[in-house]
């Protein structure tokens, strides 16, 4: 929800880019408003839990930082 459109974010939007693919604007508009829906629904779970995937830290909070 969160690693992949990022990752389109930067080809359609970056101009490191721009030789590699043909870009499109739109796209990554929509992977802009991914990225703050995913971003809303990590804020509102860590509102009301410490860690994101259960009673501790785990490999899902590894990958949530990561990300």
């Amino acid at each position: 929800m969160l690693f992949v459109p990022a990752v389109e974010l930067g080809h359609h939007s970056h101009p490191l880019f721009r030789e590699q693919i043909k870009q499109i604007p739109a796209y990554a508009e929509l992977c802009r408003v991914a990225i703050e829906k995913s971003y809303a629904l990590l804020d509102s779970r860590l509102a009301s839990v410490d860690f994101v995937g259960g009673d501790g830290f785990s490999v899902a909070d590894l990958v949530a930082f990561g990300g």
